[in-house]
Parts: C-alpha cells; structure tokens; sequence
C-alpha cells in the first residue's frame, strides 16, 4: 500500500506542476493577445498623422510595416501557443483521470485492509469470548 501512497503522491505533484504549467501558458497567450491589441491601436493613433506629410506618411509606412510584421508573428505565436495550450489540458485530464484510478485503488485496498483487520480483531474478541464462556461453565460445575 505504500507504493500506491507513493504513486498517489507523485501524481498530485505532477499535477500541480502541470496546473501551475498551464497557468503559465494561458497568461502568455493573454499578453500576446494584449500586445496584438496594442498594435492595432498604435497602428489606428498613428494613421491620422500620416497624411501631414510626406516624411510622416514614409515614416508611418516603415513603422506599419514592422508591426504589421511583428503582429503576425505574434498571431502565430498564439496559434502555436493555443495548440500547446489544448495539448497540456489534454495532458492533465489524462494525469487526473490516472490519479482517480489510484485514489479509488487504493481507498479499496485500505478498506479491504479494514475489513481483514475487523475480522481479525472479531476472531481474537470471539475466542476471548469462549474461553470466558469455557471458564465460567468449569466454574458452575465445580
């Protein structure tokens, strides 16, 4: 029973460490989706200032080429990050649907261990019985 406490154990642990791992993930998911956002409304305040001048407009031009750039690199990002994401949920209903079957394997092996134990304890009480019961018949008898 010890190996199965042991086992029990080290799947909570994986567990957490795969929650915890989880967590990480979708936060950088968000600050993707954050900075993907941020790039939209810098590209929107820029626009207006575009059409001052010529200088503006080649300077606003270079400016959302990079970010156009850097936003797509940033959406795939997401999409790999969003696949990572299933994946690792994937992972830890599969690590929590393990971890079911041992608590439940070993909640019978300790109730089984309870009941052999009652049987035992039963028998000793019941021997102890008759031997009281034995005694007290030599007794009315003498």
């Amino acid at each position: 029973m010890k190996g199965l406490t042991a086992l029990v154990r080290l799947h909570k642990w994986r567990i957490d460490e795969s929650t915890r791992s989880l967590a990480d993930l979708d936060a950088l998911a968000v600050r993707f989706r954050h900075e993907i956002d941020d790039i939209d409304t810098r590209l929107a305040a820029e626009a207006p200032l575009a059409g001052v001048s010529v200088e503006s407009a080649t300077s606003y031009s270079n400016f959302m080429r990079v970010e156009i750039a850097r936003r797509t690199t940033l959406e795939q990002s997401l999409i790999d990050l969003d696949r990572e994401i299933t994946q690792a949920r994937e992972q830890l209903a599969a690590a929590f649907r393990e971890l079911k079957t041992y608590e439940i394997t070993l909640d019978h092996k300790r109730k089984h261990a309870a009941r052999v134990n009652d049987r035992r304890q039963q028998s000793i009480l019941d021997e102890i019985g008759q031997v009281q019961h034995r005694a007290r018949a030599t007794e009315n008898l003498g």
